[in-house]
């Protein structure tokens, strides 16, 4: 099952884990964090443009063709 959370909500969570892993003696990394929460809540984007510009780079396959190719393995995951 999917659940959705508030960016806020998912901070405040991440926050109070955090604290409970700092206190208590648990070992590993809490599941959420207030970094990944801030992660997860934003776009991203990347660019290849300086590396074209400061290297001459030239991609051997498009983001067209890439995405084309990584369809089947997302279909998968599903």
């Amino acid at each position: 099952m999917q659940r959705t959370l508030s960016s806020q909500a998912a901070a405040w969570t991440g926050g109070l884990l955090e604290l409970f892993y700092k206190l208590l003696p648990l070992k590993g990394e809490p599941v959420m964090t207030r970094f990944l929460a801030a992660q997860l809540s934003r776009s991203h984007y990347y660019s290849i443009e300086k590396a074209k510009r400061d290297f001459n780079y030239t991609p051997i396959v498009s983001v067209e063709d890439g995405l084309e190719k990584w369809k089947p393995e997302l279909q998968h995951t599903r």
